[in-house]
């Protein structure tokens, strides 16, 4: 499947600008909206408005961690059927467990270069 619609949940603005930046380099046809925290994602969620294809969501965040917020969104029966892909900076085993027991559709830590991220997004909204 191809992906038209996104949203990126992270608390770090350097994050959100290089994600909207390796975006605009693969010239990905997609919209895309982003909030700070799980509060602010779940509030955008719920407003009929915003229903993406698929969610990128971080962990480590302010308010609301990303767990919580990957749980309420499973847990939701309009929001349940998106695909949420876990994309954080930790490759601990334990969270990514954790993300696939919640029902995370994948996990991806964060790579350390441009090119790599333009690269994995790449891959992701084309479905490969």
């Amino acid at each position: 499947m191809t992906y038209t619609s996104l949203l990126l949940v992270d608390d770090d603005a350097d994050d959100l600008l290089l994600f909207s930046e390796a975006l605009n380099e693969i010239k990905a046809p997609v919209s895309y909206e982003s909030a700070s925290d799980g509060i602010e994602a779940l509030k955008k969620l719920t407003k009929e408005d915003c229903v993406p294809q698929l969610i990128f969501l971080d962990l480590n965040m302010p308010m609301m961690h990303g767990f919580e917020c990957l749980k309420r969104v499973k847990a939701h029966t309009v929001l349940q059927k998106i695909p949420v892909i876990i994309f954080t900076t930790s490759n601990s085993p334990l969270d990514i467990n954790t993300a696939k027991h919640l029902g995370a559709a994948a996990y991806f830590c964060k790579p350390m270069h441009f090119n790599h991220l333009c690269e994995q997004l790449k891959n992701i909204l084309t479905g490969l």
